[in-house]
């Protein structure tokens, strides 16, 4: 009867042991599953940040290939308009070199016609009767006429003068225009990497 009580107790004991150590277990599959929800969490809110830095990544380099495009686009209008002010501007400057040589041909044709009225072989052939008043005068509305054509050419070269300025600024505008747009364009592309 001993042996069985002293048996017992010891079944007792190891019973109790056993449910202290299943609580301790339990106690501790509790902890680590309290903590798994968190590194759960941790991760579910990693995940989120992590797509939402792809949306704003994505967003950022659509941004950059609408500035490519857009700047592409400006480059090529500023190339065409600088073109077109290049090739009006040399179509003006020849315009202008023709007029300053016509207006140096007539000057001569002005001068050799004033030499020609006020020299004396003139004025001795008219008191001698070969040169008439008709003459004198025809020269005089030539004269006139060449005078009429060089003032004209004159101002026709101040206007082409005044319009090489104007297509100069213009051009000096559009060039700084075009500068600025690329300048933009580094910045915000470097914008861009640093964000990266």
């Amino acid at each position: 009867l001993c042996s069985v009580i002293k048996s017992v107790s010891f079944a007792w004991c190891q019973v109790g042991e056993l449910t202290a150590s299943l609580q301790s277990s339990l106690q501790q599959v509790s902890t680590v599953n309290k903590k798994l929800s968190l590194k759960e969490e941790d991760i579910e809110t990693l995940q989120s940040e992590v797509q939402c830095r792809q949306a704003s990544l994505e967003q950022l380099q659509a941004e950059v290939e609408q500035q490519r495009v857009q700047l592409a686009q400006v480059e090529l209008d500023k190339d065409s308009q600088l073109s077109s002010l290049r090739e009006e501007l040399l179509s003006q400057t020849q315009q202008l070199d023709t007029c300053q040589a016509r207006i140096s041909f007539l000057e001569v044709e002005v001068e050799t016609l004033t030499e020609q009225l006020h020299s004396p072989e003139v004025c001795e052939e008219d008191q001698n009767g070969s040169v008439t008043v008709d003459d004198l005068d025809h020269i005089h509305k030539v004269n006139r006429d060449l005078e009429q054509q060089l003032t004209e050419k004159n101002r026709t070269i101040k206007q082409l003068q005044q319009r090489l300025a104007e297509l100069k600024r213009t051009l000096q505008k559009e060039l700084v225009r075009y500068t600025d747009d690329l300048l933009r364009f580094t910045v915000s592309f470097s914008q861009y990497v640093c964000k990266l």
